[in-house]
């Protein structure tokens, strides 16, 4: 059973690689993701860097407790800027994220997002360095739909 369970994480994890490589085949950075947040907790980010949610922020379900969302890419970003922005009627910003080496080997397929169209959604159970991050879009103007 051990060796069973062992072999099915490994599968995983190459199938994680196949996605993460697949989504950032198109990027110039493959180490740059990107997170959208309501625009009121970037300075509160930018201080204390970002650490996973405890749940319910944005999604109906305890998906999303422990976990930091990123996106591949600016685009996928964008849609979720819009979404969250509608979601929450408020002003949402963009994050860029650099990750270490480390940390892409530990992103993990987002599931949900998946089966929304949005192949390119990973999470990390870990925190994000302030250092990691930058503003990519204050998202002034998007909120208030």
């Amino acid at each position: 059973m051990k060796l069973l369970l062992e072999n099915w994480r490994k599968y995983l994890n190459e199938s994680n690689e196949e996605l993460i490589e697949k989504c950032l085949s198109d990027e110039d950075e493959p180490d740059v993701f990107y997170h959208s947040t309501p625009a009121r907790l970037v300075n509160i980010i930018l201080e204390k860097g970002l650490i996973p949610g405890k749940g319910n922020t944005f999604s109906t379900t305890d998906w999303s407790g422990g976990k930091v969302f990123l996106s591949a890419g600016y685009s996928q970003a964008i849609q979720w800027q819009g979404m969250i922005a509608e979601h929450l009627d408020e002003d949402v910003a963009i994050l860029e994220i650099t990750l270490t080496p480390e940390q892409i080997s530990q992103l993990e397929v987002d599931t949900v997002s998946q089966k929304e169209n949005d192949s390119c959604s990973f999470f990390l159970k870990e925190s994000v360095l302030p250092s990691q991050i930058e503003i990519a879009d204050t998202g002034e103007g998007t909120g208030g739909f």
